[in-house]
Parts: structure tokens; C-alpha cells; sequence
């Protein structure tokens, strides 16, 4: 009995060499596989920006616009109005108008007029100071700007809280906000940057006004990180455009001609 087990034993028995062999078969062939076959092309990712005006543009919008003030000096209202690259001209120009409570921009005058002469879309802005009467920063900016029919809604940019509490600055912006609206019978642009977004206006207040949003940002990281619904984007502090003489900011709209038309005053 004994000896018939261990004859069954060395017949069901499997050399260690066999063994070796096989798994180097198979990873061979493994290998063969993933490596050595020729991969098909992928078809290249197509850029999301267009090179132009010295910065790179977001590809996919068909309304572009700057924004200008006195820093910019005496501008070429002939050569932006002439100024094209890659397809891409300045449909609209943003002109700074007041700040504070008695301060008007030197040239928004002459801007003003000049934008309206080469048949621009133009909007004004109030630069807003937490710190001084709101409703007073309001009557400059209504003292100052005479929205027509086409001109885009009255704007605020307010990007800075300088020694004032949160809800005390929110209830300024919307003392200011409220004024404005009433006065021109059409609802404000907020402009502000990401940062003071998020602590300052993520408020079902300020959700029901058109957004301008500042982001300097490489392009694909704004999408990812920047999720409100926006109007318009300032992307780049760099462009430049023959007529101009420093750097200056360009914008892109979110949407349609006829979108940008529900922007303006009817």
C-alpha cells in the first residue's frame, strides 16, 4: 500500500523548470502586448486659447471688449476701432466713469463721447470705496454717467475691504446696488475677482445681478475652479492694442449678440 502512494505521488508531481517556463511565456507575451504593438494616434487636443494682442485669448466666444481709465492715458480711438488680430476686434470698451464719493475719472469724459463716435458698445464703472457713504458713491456715479439706449447697464467694481466689517461692507454694496437700480431702472454689474466673491457676495442678494468676473488664471483652471454663472470675463491685465499705450485688460462675453443686447439699456 505504501508503495503504490508514493508512485501516485511522483506521477501527479510538476518540475519546477516547467513552471519557470511558463510564467516567463506568459509575461513575454504580456509584455508583447502592451509595448511592442504599434498604438493607434490620438487626434490632438485642440487649444483652447487664440494668440493675440500680445496675451492668449479663451477660444469659443465671439464678443471680446477692454476695459480703460485715465491709466491708460490718451488712447487712439481710430486705431482700437481699426485694431483686428486673428479675427478677433474689441466689440465693446468699459470706461471708468467715478470713485468714491467726489472723484470722476480725467478722461471718462473724452472716453465717453469717443467710444459712442466709433460706434462702440460702452459701458461705464464705479470704483467703490467701502469706507465712504454708499449712497453718495451712488449719486456721483449718477451724477457723472447718462446711460442711453445701447449702452451697457451701470457697473460696480468692488474688489477691496479696507477696515470695515463683512456685513457692513455687504450692506453698503447693497445700499449702492439698490440706488443705481432704482435710478436707471436696470439691474447693476458686480465686477470683482474670485477671492472677494467668495467671501464677500456667495449671497442670494447678489446672485441676481450680472456677473464680471476677474481671473488671470491659466483658462482650463477658471472652469474647474470658478463654477457662478458669469456675463463677462476679465482674463488678462496684458493685452495690448495699437492705439493704447500701456497694458491693458481684456474681456470676453458669455454669450450671444443678441445675449450681449439683454446687457444693455433698451
Amino acid at each position: 500500500m505504501a508503495t503504490r502512494k508514493n508512485k501516485k505521488k511522483s506521477q501527479l508531481h510538476i518540475q519546477p523548470s516547467i513552471i519557470l517556463f511558463f510564467i516567463v511565456s506568459v509575461l513575454s507575451i504580456l509584455f508583447i502586448l502592451k509595448f511592442c504593438r504599434k498604438k493607434p494616434s490620438l487626434p490632438q487636443k485642440k487649444s483652447d486659447f487664440v494668440e493675440a494682442y500680445g496675451i492668449r485669448i479663451p477660444s469659443g466666444y465671439a464678443i471680446h471688449g477692454i476695459d480703460i481709465s485715465v491709466h491708460q492715458g490718451n488712447v487712439n480711438w481710430d486705431k482700437i476701432a481699426a485694431a483686428t488680430e486673428k479675427n478677433i476686434k474689441i466689440d465693446f470698451v468699459i470706461i471708468k466713469a467715478t470713485e468714491g464719493i467726489t472723484r470722476q475719472d480725467l478722461n471718462f469724459k473724452k472716453n465717453w463721447q469717443k467710444a459712442a463716435h466709433h460706434s462702440f458698445k460702452r459701458g461705464a464703472y464705479h470704483f467703490f470705496l467701502p469706507r465712504r457713504d454708499a449712497r453718495k458713491q451712488a449719486e456721483n456715479y449718477i451724477n457723472t454717467v447718462n446711460l442711453e439706449k445701447g449702452d451697457i447697464v451701470p457697473i460696480i467694481d468692488v474688489e477691496k475691504n479696507t477696515g470695515i466689517s463683512s456685513q457692513e461692507l455687504i450692506d453698503k454694496i447693497k445700499t449702492f446696488i439698490t440706488i443705481v437700480e432704482n435710478h436707471y431702472n436696470a439691474k447693476p454689474i458686480i465686477y470683482t475677482n474670485i477671492n472677494f466673491y467668495n467671501v464677500y457676495l456667495n449671497d442670494k442678494f447678489f446672485k441676481k445681478y450680472p456677473l464680471w468676473i476677474s481671473c488671470y488664471f491659466e483658462h482650463d483652471r477658471f472652469y474647474k475652479e470658478f463654477k457662478e454663472p458669469w456675463v463677462i470675463w476679465q482674463h488678462s491685465e496684458k493685452g495690448t492694442v495699437k492705439g493704447v499705450g500701456n497694458h491693458v485688460d481684456f474681456n470676453v462675453f458669455n454669450g450671444s449678440v443678441s445675449d450681449f443686447e439683454k446687457l444693455c439699456i433698451p
